[in-house]
């Protein structure tokens, strides 16, 4: 975290906002330096979605979360390995 930011759980979605909404049910104070795992910004760019093993998943005021560009990596197929059969 760049600077110190409250961690919610839940905004306040609705039909007229499907953006983002207000912030609801803080969980914690994260400080700056806080390592969380960035998952993505709200279409109002308001509120970021990210992960701390600590809490969990939750939401910060995005400008508060250093972002990191790069792209995903795709994850390898699946096992081409026989499945044993029990029983």
């Amino acid at each position: 975290m760049r600077r110190r930011a409250g961690l919610y759980y839940n905004l306040a979605w609705n039909g007229t906002n499907p953006t983002g909404g207000a912030a609801r049910d803080r969980r914690a104070t994260l400080r700056a330096g806080t390592r969380v795992w960035y998952r993505y910004t709200t279409r109002d760019r308001q509120k970021s979605a990210v992960y701390t093993p600590r809490y969990g998943w939750g939401f910060v005021v995005a400008s508060k979360v250093p972002h990191v560009s790069g792209r995903w990596g795709r994850p390898p197929g699946p096992s081409r390995t026989p499945c044993s059969r029990s029983g």
